[in-house]
């Protein structure tokens, strides 16, 4: 009895210490849980903020001006991309980057009129309506056609956008150049496809000589000074295009041994 009751002791002794050492193991677990979550926390807040500086930093880039010139980057890859997408539909246009370029340049400062500036989208920062064409200060007088909703004025048309396209011209010429299923004024890839088919349309084809881009630029707006100013301009944006517009990646092709695929 003696025996068993010291076998007895001893065995509640080490059911006392294991007893102990589990609370302190669940104790450690306990804390190696919280430091589990409070590191999960940690590297998802890092996650966010790394996502949004990587964000930030690609918005800034977007909206910096290419190295050397006047021209956001984000307004210079509408007008490529405007061209392109015209190249497609109407070869025989031959209008080029440049040339909307140009426009762009004259019409609004690539979306800079009075402090706007074109955003990471191309949406510009504030709405860009000139002034009324009401026949004054050397202006065309054309009549309010859309009641203000697109240039807030009742009265009389005003050009809208980094385009400047009138509100008839933009309901029967406005199109989607950015793909999100809307054609805005205030986009600049919505209102350089637009600004493409009015030149092509103008001009007709030739675009990418002097000649058909002054032709087109007088459809835009039938000045002379204008018109040579657009060529000008373009035709600087056009000198640079080496510097500014990477040519496109080279392909090689590798003949491989006979049998071998």
């Amino acid at each position: 009895a003696r025996a068993d009751r010291a076998t007895i002791d001893d065995t509640d002794r080490t059911l006392e210490r294991d007893a102990a050492q589990l609370v302190s193991v669940e104790e450690r677990l306990a804390e190696a849980s919280a430091v589990r979550d409070d590191t999960a926390a940690e590297v998802e807040r890092l996650r966010r903020s790394s996502d949004a500086t990587r964000r930030s930093v690609t918005d800034w880039r977007l909206t910096a001006d290419v190295s050397g010139t006047d021209l956001p980057l984000v307004a210079l890859d509408a007008y490529v991309k405007a061209a392109a997408r015209m190249a497609a539909e109407r070869p025989e246009c031959g209008i080029r980057w440049s040339g909307l370029a140009g426009i762009g340049k004259v019409e609004s400062g690539h979306g800079s009129y009075r402090g706007s500036r074109l955003t990471a989208t191309g949406v510009t920062s504030q709405p860009i309506v000139g002034i009324p064409l009401d026949g004054t200060n050397g202006t065309a007088s054309i009549p309010d056609s859309d009641g203000g909703e697109l240039d807030g004025d009742p009265g009389v048309d005003r050009a809208v956008g980094p385009m400047q396209f009138i509100p008839t011209s933009w309901r029967s010429l406005g199109r989607d150049g950015n793909g999100d299923g809307t054609a805005d004024q205030s986009n600049i890839y919505d209102a350089a496809l637009s600004a493409a088919g009015l030149l092509c349309r103008a001009g007709g084809s030739g675009l990418d000589a002097d000649s058909g881009l002054h032709r087109a630029a007088l459809g835009y707006n039938n000045s002379g000074r204008y018109a040579d100013l657009v060529v000008r301009t373009a035709n600087g944006y056009q000198a640079a295009q080496s510097r500014i517009i990477p040519p496109p990646p080279t392909t090689t092709t590798t003949l491989l041994p006979p049998g071998e695929v």
